[in-house]
């Protein structure tokens, strides 16, 4: 008697809970009779061509100073296959993935394809990610993470054909006067080879001699190389022996005159430089010794 009683609480519990999810009240002891007449009572909804959504976008990276945009594709799903299905309101949300909180929803209407497509423009810094439900009863709904920068650059290259002391501009026209921020980039090391990627010059931003951040592979021992520039260049090698044409990952972090520099992702510098206060505009720069081509990555530029 036990068991039986048992397992009609759990029936009642359990069309209970699918009424409430259709908007009618319910409670389990209302008695199976009840429920069942509720159950009658409903007038089925039209039954969804679809049970999931494949957000896509053309972009993982986002800069706002730049107004960049992406294009944001949700299309419509049965199972794993594409579900042909039009009018369907789908909705974007785009929503910090530090605290959760809204930055902006976006609405279409899928066409004959099933494919609802909106365009979202960068508003600023921070980790951003996009969630995609649609308007019709079943609700289905997928995550895609964007990263969003005060810019970001997806790859410099430059090339010299002179082994003359030679200093380029990043082509960003960008500069900054912040306290605070973050500057990361995947890095192609060669011998003699420098990029000045914190430069404080004033006057000239074509010309990194006075203060900076240089990064190189060292000729002799073939090793990552940081030079601080003030007046002269004071120069530091790290890690082990790396070869020409490897690819490595740095990241500096500038709290004020403190600055951290990571060599994939292992810290190499913690130091305070005073300079950074009495010259305050920030560049990006290159200074190339010798002939050939040197490359960069992945450059993100992030207040913090």
């Amino acid at each position: 008697t036990n068991t039986l009683n048992g397992a009609l609480r759990e029936l009642g519990e359990t069309m209970a809970a699918n009424l409430t999810q259709q908007g009618v009240t319910s409670t389990w002891d209302e008695g199976l009779t009840t429920l069942a007449a509720k159950i009658l009572d409903i007038t089925p909804g039209p039954t969804p061509g679809f049970d999931g959504i494949d957000l896509s976008s053309d972009k993982d990276i986002l800069s706002a100073y730049d107004s960049e945009s992406a294009t944001l594709t949700a299309q419509l799903l049965s199972g794993s296959s594409p579900a042909l299905v039009a009018g369907e309101t789908v909705s974007f949300e785009v929503r910090k993935t530090s605290d959760d909180s809204l930055v902006e929803t976006l609405t279409d209407i899928t066409d004959s394809s099933g494919i609802a497509t909106v365009s979202y423009l960068g508003k600023g810094t921070g980790d951003l990610y996009i969630k995609v439900f649609s308007s019709d009863r079943i609700i289905v709904s997928e995550t895609y993470d964007i990263e969003d920068c005060d810019f970001y650059i997806p790859e410099i290259v430059k090339t010299t054909t002179t082994s003359t002391d030679t200093t380029y501009p990043s082509g960003v026209d960008y500069a900054c006067q912040l306290t605070n921020y973050e500057l990361s980039f995947t890095y192609q090391m060669y011998a003699s080879f420098r990029l000045y990627f914190i430069n404080t010059k004033v006057t000239n931003i074509d010309d990194p001699c006075n203060y900076g951040f240089g990064f190189a592979r060292e000729g002799t021992v073939g090793k990552f190389n940081v030079s601080t520039r003030t007046t002269s260049t004071s120069n530091t090698q790290y890690g082990n022996t790396i070869n020409e044409g490897t690819t490595v990952d740095v990241r500096l972090v500038v709290q004020g005159t403190h600055v951290e520099i990571y060599y994939n992702d292992s810290k190499i510098v913690d130091n305070t430089y005073s300079w950074l206060s009495s010259s305050p505009m920030h560049y990006l720069n290159w200074a190339i010794w010798k002939a050939g081509t040197i490359k960069a990555f992945d450059i993100k530029f992030k207040p913090l």
